[in-house]
């Protein structure tokens, strides 16, 4: 019996891990530039105990994270109603780290199954100044 709820419980757990796919990443700046396409790690996955989405790669030498703390489709609000961060992006590599604040523009829209996900997004590196520009379109299977 116990050999049996265990089982029951990893094919649960399995049925909501995210499945794989590609991403096909724009990132560019003073001193970056990546493009290409790239197999996802995360691709609509659980966020925020399960309340949210995040969609992850690693693109070149850069982890490359978009997630939001509410799981919604279409046009997906970047900050609250209250300027609080719903969107947040990191972006992490060569010594380079860089990040989406309230004050950031963009947009990101997710398809109603959430296996498509497409980002035009600014952002700020941690410390100085200037914005980057990060493009990404996540195709899920």
């Amino acid at each position: 019996m116990l050999t049996l709820f265990i089982v029951l419980i990893a094919i649960s757990v399995q049925g909501t891990q995210p499945s794989g796919g590609s991403a096909t990443i724009k990132l560019a700046g003073p001193d970056i530039k990546v493009s290409g396409t790239y197999p996802t790690t995360l691709c609509g996955g659980p966020y925020m105990l399960s309340k949210g989405m995040a969609y992850r790669v690693k693109a070149g030498d850069y982890q490359i994270t978009i997630a939001s703390q509410t799981r919604a489709s279409g046009a997906v609000p970047l900050n609250t109603a209250t300027g609080i961060v719903n969107v947040t992006v990191t972006v992490n590599g060569k010594g380079k780290h860089f990040v989406r604040g309230p004050k950031n523009s963009g947009k990101l829209t997710v398809s109603a199954d959430y296996r498509k996900a497409e980002a035009a997004l600014e952002l700020r590196p941690v410390v100085g100044g200037g914005t980057v520009t990060l493009l990404a379109t996540f195709n899920c299977k």
